[in-house]
């Protein structure tokens, strides 16, 4: 068995297919199933082919049985409507190039709401996929907030997701590569409004390698911004606002080469305390440190979740 192939001079194209090369296949087999497993055998797929979508008498071929189809299966033997699937394929998400969650869509399907994702991709598309429950398959809407643009694939470098407006819901910080930060007071499925310039194209700002935000600080809003240099120094911002003069910083981690390999750094709510002030780090040897209930002090408590 081997992948279905593309024919270079017809119209069919190579995709997740299993395929069999066989003469001893006869008229019939079709519907017949793709067994695989000796001792403890499994139903990968169900034969078809030529006529009715093949590209010779001889290939038979079957779509793999994958998440999709256990989730139309158990959709119908719940005997209910299947969750739709809004996000894209792997192959599509190499191309994202950050993510940040927040509220970002106006009205959820669910009474108590859930995050949204906010993606954007290598060619400057941004995209919200609107928060479900795990029955709709957690994301149930993609919205397009903004379609493929050159000068965000150029110079967007992250995004992070906050309320820096105190309105209770998600405001967008973008950092770009000349090191300018600009603030995106709302951003919801009809697009941006209003952008604010937090800090002016600068050489310090070109070094924030990883941004993220959390709630460090004393008031009760996400509006404090956790930034990893270049360098290795960990610096939180509190109070993070459009006002610049009214930010407090704090250097939690002064340079050294350690924190030069934490590749992803995200904050969020994964400790008892019901506010995000734990920090989620990923480091360059595929290690897993969670820190808890950080505040302007330090970064908290670390606790290792995956061994490098």
């Amino acid at each position: 068995m081997k992948k279905f192939t593309t024919e270079t001079s017809g119209s069919w194209k190579g995709g997740s297919f299993s395929q069999i090369d066989c003469k001893g296949y006869v008229r019939g087999t079709s519907g017949g199933p793709f067994i695989i497993g000796g001792d403890d055998p499994k139903v990968i797929g169900v034969t078809g082919g030529w006529q009715t979508g093949g590209h010779s008498d001889d290939t038979s071929y079957s779509s793999y049985f994958d998440s999709d189809l256990k989730r139309i299966y158990d959709a119908a033997v719940a005997g209910r409507k299947p969750a739709p699937v809004v996000l894209p394929a792997a192959s599509t998400w190499k191309h994202a190039t950050d993510i940040a969650s927040g509220y970002f869509a106006l009205d959820g399907p669910v009474s108590d709401d859930r995050m949204d994702m906010f993606v954007m991709w290598s060619d400057g598309e941004l995209t919200i996929y609107r928060g479900a429950d795990k029955g709709l398959n957690y994301f149930d809407k993609e919205i397009r907030v903004q379609k493929p643009n050159k000068f965000w694939a150029d110079h967007a470098k992250q995004v992070v997701a906050g309320d820096f407006t105190g309105d209770n819901g998600s405001d967008l910080i973008v950092v770009w590569t000349d090191g300018e930060v600009t603030l995106y007071p709302s951003v919801d499925e009809k697009g941006f409004h209003g952008e604010q310039q937090i800090v002016a194209p600068n050489e310090t700002w070109k070094h924030a390698i990883t941004v993220t935000a959390g709630r460090y600080g004393g008031n009760k809003w996400q509006d404090d911004l956790v930034v990893r240099w270049s360098d290795g120094e960990l610096t939180l911002y509190d109070d993070f606002t459009g006002t610049g003069d009214t930010w407090g910083e704090h250097k939690w981690k002064a340079r050294n080469g350690l924190w030069e390999h934490a590749m992803l750094v995200t904050g969020g709510d994964f400790s008892d305390n019901p506010w995000p002030d734990d920090t989620l780090v990923r480091w360059s040897d595929g290690e897993l440190s969670l820190y808890t209930e950080g505040n302007k002090s330090g970064i908290g408590a670390e606790h290792q979740l995956v061994a490098p």
